[in-house]
């Protein structure tokens, strides 16, 4: 009788694991997916609302697409200094925060100034912001494994915001002028 028990309790507790194993996966496939609508390209977003007179441009600098959004036809474009300074700041990115990186983009509007990446080695998220809501936000943070490196990273990224803010607020300002 004995070896009945041990026998439904080990079966038990396989139709426990695998039910665990199910909805472990089913979450997996649900978060993935989230991420990748979250990441889905801007160009296949319609460009302007029909009755909306903001418009938008895609420029590439450095391998990193920067969006402009403006209502004003001549904003919509981003002179050679001005690429020129983008250009450096990816470059002091690279060479300050990190080498590893995936620079996703940088988006551009008359009010704030965003730059939005990833460090691959740490998996960690983030957005620089100047103008309207100025800041370093870590994307994805929730349940990150603080740990020396991570803690390093973030250093870096608040010692880069100081570099970002300057750029981001001389561009910002010299577009609103013209």
């Amino acid at each position: 009788m004995k070896m009945n028990e041990y026998d439904d309790n080990k079966r038990m507790l396989n139709i426990v694991r695998n039910i665990q194993e199910n909805q472990k996966k089913k979450i997996q496939e649900s978060y993935i997916k989230i991420l990748k609508e979250q990441r889905e390209p801007i160009e296949d977003q319609p460009i302007a609302k029909p009755d909306s007179k903001e418009k938008k441009n895609v420029e590439n600098i450095n391998g990193v697409d920067v969006y402009i959004d403006s209502t004003d036809d001549m904003d919509l474009e981003i002179n050679p200094d001005e690429k020129s300074k983008i250009s450096q700041l990816i470059d002091d990115f690279k060479k300050d925060v990190s080498e590893l990186n995936d620079l996703m983009r940088i988006t551009i509007q008359p009010n704030s100034f965003k730059f939005e990446g990833k460090i691959i080695t740490n998996n960690l998220e983030f957005v620089f912001s100047a103008g309207a809501d100025s800041g370093l936000d870590l994307t994805n943070a929730t349940m990150l494994k603080i740990d020396d490196n991570v803690l390093e990273m973030i250093n870096k990224l608040k010692l880069f915001l100081n570099k970002f803010n300057s750029v981001a607020e001389e561009l910002l300002s010299y577009r609103n002028e013209n």
